[in-house]
């Protein structure tokens, strides 16, 4: 026993007899001790010296007498509390502040939540309901707790319980200055309500709802519902941006349970609950109609095609992709991204499921008939809370009036929503306008009609090209042939940037030296045109990125494509890559991909990214959690197949590793991409499965004969069977080729082997990422 320990024990001989230390946190020991008095085993709580001397005694005291006087099954009673004279090592007394409340062998939420990193719905909202009745049983007495968050709700035969009361009370009420010198504020930031955070003394019973809501947002989801690199950057984010959605990040949480916590996260209270019973209520049943749906959200679905003839149906998706473009313009309104809004396309479903599906308050649908050179579109904005129409119109016009369409719709739902918006819509990231810059007014240039439908011809082709066929040529002679009739249209370089990118990245049929210099060429191109297009400032930092090994101007490239656009999803993807392979940061990585999945919530592709990031950074349990959800919802998804099998291969679960490989592998159609991956999850499924390592290398040095394949692809390949020197060969053969591949290289898992060779740094180095070697990083 400490010597602490023993002067604490002396003192408090008179009534308890401490036993061991059970934890400590910034603001107490704990302690497992006797009640002399009552033969009963207790948790002692000992208050830092510098904190009880900063909250004062007498309030201390005065404020645990109060909790004392709560009595609820969902709230963890106070037996005694007390000051006492602790003798410091030099002999001088010390006061100390304790209080003791019954010691309860079971795990607290904090220890489950480690355990179980995502709750099941319904095991979530019953421990949210005990929580709420605690609280509002508390509040009914005049008591806030102030601190509400998963290490404070402990279990008791199953049952949450809500512990220490009265403490953030007598916190919040000591002298500011004194505090600060403690190193503790009140509150925890995860779970702190905005005026909470502005140290606001007169809080109510709304700021332990707000806080209840993160707590059970972070049972559904793995996390609370702002992250941050630093507390205080937390704090600005709850204080200037909405909630992300719940059922964004986990899909299955109920319509009316998503609601019900984004009602309770509002910023302004007043927007809230009243009381903690109303929570509670919410969580259990429908919210009613008109109840807490958010008209600054929107989904644009994709508009029908009613021309005569079926193949411009090119036409009507493009328009509805220059719709939601020129809605996101709108100031305060989120919009939903084209990806997901496109899954209702041809579907006849509820447009009050779509809303809630897709988390958004009102829903705009219509459609384009297009004959010669005149178009009729009509669209209607519907309320999703209630399935009644807010504004509809139909416009008649030539085709190169199209674009004053766009915006006339726009202004039309900004007139029509909440009066925070701006009725006027701003020509930036517009595929039909240009801006003449950061400065000064903005000016719209037209493309020629021709050109136009040119462009949209090859977005639509380049939507369709995961499908096969020859849809990507389609795209790059749409692009080609919109710049050739209209040198001048901006957007078309941009396009065509942005597929060059893609295809040496994603694809990897072609060495990137081909690739890369046109994206760059045509990405500068588009930007001498319009230095304002998002799009291509985000093609021209994924060269720097991927080819060039120019880091900062990746990050710049990246930063300005959100901030010209901060509902480009592309972009909100693409710096999770920038965070995970060239700063290895998982806090950013995981808030740039949770902006890209509340943006777009229903691309697998997007959320699946998640998870890829749980796996490089060893979360593995939570990815292989959430790629069985991801299948249940689409079985055929390749591309979680693939990361299965790499999370079990880590794991060292061989058998369901190579399960998982095989089905991505059978489902690509033999696609060299899935080989690769399959041959980097065998290894880590042990060295008995290396013979299925050597035919997938065997196949794809077969197919190197015929077709491109990437070299670092071949260096994994190699160095799964064992063959080092061969696989040095070939990433060295990547440094040369600047294969946009070999970024990855730190992600490849550890069972590969090859991070232990000297030459593994070296080539890290060379990329310009010594800076992961010097942080412990690689």
């Amino acid at each position: 026993m400490s010597s602490h320990i023993e002067r604490l024990t002396t003192a408090l001989s008179h009534g308890y007899r401490i036993e061991r230390e059970l934890g400590r946190g910034g603001m107490a020991l704990v302690y497992l001790a006797e009640d002399l008095r009552h033969a009963r085993k207790v948790a002692l709580k000992v208050l830092r010296p510098d904190l009880a001397a900063a909250m004062g005694a007498e309030r201390f005291l005065r404020e645990i007498q109060i909790a004392a006087k709560l009595t609820h099954p969902n709230i963890l009673p106070l037996f005694d509390s007390g000051r006492v004279a602790v003798p410091d090592t030099s002999g001088t007394s010390v006061d100390h502040l304790y209080y003791t409340m019954p010691y309860l062998m079971g795990e607290s939420l904090r220890d489950r939540m480690r355990r179980e990193k995502q709750l099941p719905v319904d095991e979530a909202v019953r421990i949210a309901g005990e929580i709420a009745g605690a609280l509002g049983y508390a509040h009914a007495q005049g008591v806030v707790h102030r601190d509400v968050k998963p290490e404070n709700v402990l279990f008791q035969s199953g049952h949450a319980v809500v512990a220490d009361f009265g403490i953030a009370r007598a916190m919040s009420e000591a002298d500011g200055e004194r505090l600060t010198r403690t190193g503790l504020s009140v509150g925890t930031p995860a779970y702190m309500s905005p005026e909470q955070a502005t140290a606001d003394r007169d809080v109510d019973a709304r700021s332990d709802i707000y806080a209840l809501a993160c707590v059970l947002y972070e049972m559904l989801t793995g996390d609370p519902p702002f992250l941050a690199s630093t507390a205080q950057a937390m704090l600005v984010r709850k204080a200037v941006e909405p909630a992300p959605s719940v059922s964004v990040v986990r899909p299955t949480v109920p319509p009316h349970v998503g609601a019900a916590i984004a009602k309770a996260l509002a910023r302004v209270p007043g927007d809230r609950f009243a009381t903690a019973e109303e929570f509670a209520a919410a969580l259990h049943r429908p919210e009613a109609p008109g109840g807490t749906n958010d008209r600054t959200s929107i989904a644009v679905l994709p508009f029908a095609n009613l021309s005569a003839d079926p193949e411009n149906e090119y036409f009507s998706d493009g328009i509805t992709e220059e719709i939601i473009n020129a809605v996101a313009a709108i100031h305060g309104l989120r919009v939903t991204a084209r990806t997901s809004a496109f899954q209702f396309k041809g579907k006849d479903d509820d447009v009050r499921d779509i809303g809630h599906r897709l988390g958004v308050g009102t829903v705009l649908e219509g459609s384009v008939r297009k004959a010669g050179n005149r178009v009729r579109v009509t669209a209607q904005l519907i309320d999703v809370a209630g399935g009644f129409h807010l504004w509809s119109e139909r416009f008649d016009r030539d085709l190169e009036d199209i674009f004053a369409v766009q915006d006339e719709i726009a202004a039309a739902i900004a007139r029509r929503l909440e009066t925070q918006f701006r009725p006027a819509v701003s020509p930036r990231h517009r595929a039909g306008t240009q801006s003449s810059g950061a400065a000064g007014p903005s000016t719209t240039r037209k493309p020629d009609p021709a050109a136009y439908d040119a462009y949209l011809r090859g977005r639509y082709h380049r939507r369709q090209m995961f499908s096969g066929g020859d849809a990507i040529e389609q795209a790059i002679a749409g692009y080609r042939e919109a710049i050739e009739i209209d040198p001048g249209f901006a957007p078309a370089y941009g396009a065509l940037a942005e597929l060059h990118v893609v295809l040496s990245i994603g694809f990897g049929t072609k060495p990137s030296g081909e690739l890369l210099p046109e994206a760059k060429e045509a990405a500068e191109r588009a930007l001498a045109l319009d230095p304002n297009l998002a799009e291509a400032h985000l093609a021209r930092g994924l060269v720097a990125m991927y080819h060039e090994w120019d880091y900062p101007a990746a990050k710049k490239g990246i930063d300005r494509a959100i901030a010209l656009n901060p509902s480009f999803v592309d972009a909100h993807f693409w710096a999770e890559f920038y965070y995970t392979y060239v700063e290895r940061d998982q806090e950013q990585a995981v808030a740039a991909n949770r902006r890209a999945v509340e943006l777009d919530p229903l691309d697998l592709n997007i959320s699946s990214r998640t998870t890829q990031v749980q796996i490089i950074f060893g979360q593995l349990d939570e990815a292989i959690q959430r790629l069985e959800e991801i299948l249940r919802m689409d079985p055929q998804h390749m591309v979680s197949h693939l990361e299965l099998a790499d999370a079990y291969g880590r794991r060292g679960d061989a058998e369901k590793a190579l399960a998982a490989a095989e089905r991505a592998l059978a489902l690509s159609g033999g696609q060299s991409i899935a080989a690769f991956g399959m041959a980097i999850a065998i290894p880590g499924a042990g060295v008995g499965k290396r013979d299925r390592a050597r035919e997938l290398l065997d196949e794809l040095r077969r197919r190197a004969e015929s077709e491109y394949v990437s070299p670092f692809w071949l260096a994994t390949g190699h160095a799964a069977v064992g063959e080092m020197d061969r696989a040095f060969e070939y990433l060295a053969q990547a440094q040369r080729d600047r294969d946009p591949n070999l970024l990855y290289i730190t992600a490849v898992p550890r069972q590969i082997g090859w991070r232990e060779d000297p030459r593994y740094k070296q080539i890290l180095r060379e990329m310009g990422l010594g800076h992961l070697v010097d942080r412990g990083r690689a």
